[in-house]
């Protein structure tokens, strides 16, 4: 019996659900002795996300004082404490860090010396951004010193991508290197979830968008692409479901684009999906990414750039169509081609046979256990 003992001190709408669903599945096993730490932000709280509100998961919630917050983006010495206390009393083998945790840099050397850290390292390099100020330059600077620090000082290292796997091998080939695949985002408030976007009231027909808007996720491509085709202009919105300044102008005039510029619920992005006519990532970067599960559990015409992870995860022609990286063209052709020439119940009974064989709990725990051998 291995003793596991998770760490997620960042929450977002990507990093709260990706560490959840690996605790959650950890905990089915007879094999680990599961224990976690989960930080909470005022917007998402972990508790919504866990199937196991037991004894062994300790909730912590970020500090509201600005002065305390700064601190512990440096130095988080109540969570060091947190761990140590756990760490010693449940004689725990090995501490798993989930969610990027950047600001522990320099605490996770000190656990080290007693216990095995496994590091989930999510971006070895950074996306492409736009900043708008200095501090989030600096910001962006200081997350990715944090990571490659925690890196460094990992005894293990663990990706959801198979192209990062490689570079991690090539980079540390001194360090155990480990994959598995990147957890669904599923939750139970998703599959129940009935809640139609106020903002969706007066919409149609829609090609939809999901995600935190992010320059790098290609939305201008998308945006032009869709501007810029009667057939689809005329027949379809186009709704982009995420919070974030759009890296970019909008035409004057321009009504066709809906901007839900807010975190989506859970209980909403049910029906976000099964009501949209397909759904693009048009990313122009990506070193993983959760959204192919929302679009496979739904059964949702999809298209997604060639960039290394989709290729990865996506089997061109029956879970989804392929488009060239930046070609507004070749998108543009994609789109026509799925909605006009292509068989959807066909690939919707793919999606469905590649989600229940890749993002299933079982096949996970298997990966999870090899990662706690060494």
């Amino acid at each position: 019996m291995k003793n596991i003992l998770y760490i997620c001190s960042e929450s977002s709408s990507g990093m709260t659900p990706f560490g959840a669903n690996i605790i959650n599945t950890a905990f089915q096993s007879a094999d680990l002795s599961v224990y976690a730490i989960v930080v909470s932000s005022k917007e998402i709280n972990y508790a919504d996300y866990m199937e196991n509100n037991n004894y062994r998961i300790k909730y912590l919630n970020s500090s509201d004082n600005l002065i305390r917050k700064v601190i512990n983006k440096f130095y988080n010495y109540k969570l060091l404490c947190r761990i140590k206390t756990i760490v010693k009393e449940h004689q725990i083998n090995y501490i798993h860090f989930l969610t990027g945790d950047y600001t522990l840099n320099r605490i996770i050397p000190k656990l080290k010396k007693t216990t095995k850290i496994v590091y989930t390292v999510h971006d070895l390099e950074a996306h492409e951004t736009i900043h708008k100020k200095l501090k989030e330059i600096l910001f962006e600077k200081y997350i990715l010193w944090g990571v490659k620090k925690n890196i460094c000082n990992a005894n293990i290292l663990v990706t959801c991508s198979k192209s990062q796997f490689r570079q991690l091998k090539e980079k540390y080939p001194e360090k155990p290197v480990y994959f598995h695949q990147f957890p669904s985002l599923i939750t139970a408030n998703i599959v129940f979830g009935n809640d139609i976007c106020k903002e969706m009231k007066d919409i149609g027909k829609y090609i939809l968008f999901f995600g935190t808007v992010h320059l790098y996720k290609g939305i201008e491509l998308l945006y032009n692409a869709f501007l810029e085709n009667k057939i689809l202009f005329d027949n379809y919105s186009l709704v982009i479901a995420g919070k974030g300044d759009l890296p970019f102008k909008r035409k004057n005039n321009e009504k066709k684009l809906l901007h839900i510029n807010r975190f989506i619920k859970d209980s909403e992005v049910k029906l976000l999906y099964c009501n949209a006519s397909c759904v693009i990532y048009p990313y122009l970067s990506a070193t993983q990414s959760g959204v192919l599960t929302l679009a496979y559990k739904f059964g949702v015409p999809l298209i997604v750039s060639d960039i290394s992870y989709f290729l990865d995860n996506v089997k061109n022609g029956e879970t989804a169509l392929v488009f060239k990286n930046q070609d507004k063209s070749d998108l543009t052709n994609k789109i026509e081609q799925l909605l006009f020439n292509t068989d959807l119940e066909e690939m919707k009974n793919s999606q469905k046979e590649y989600y229940e064989k890749n993002y299933s709990a079982s096949s996970m725990l298997k990966e999870l256990k090899i990662i706690y051998q060494k």
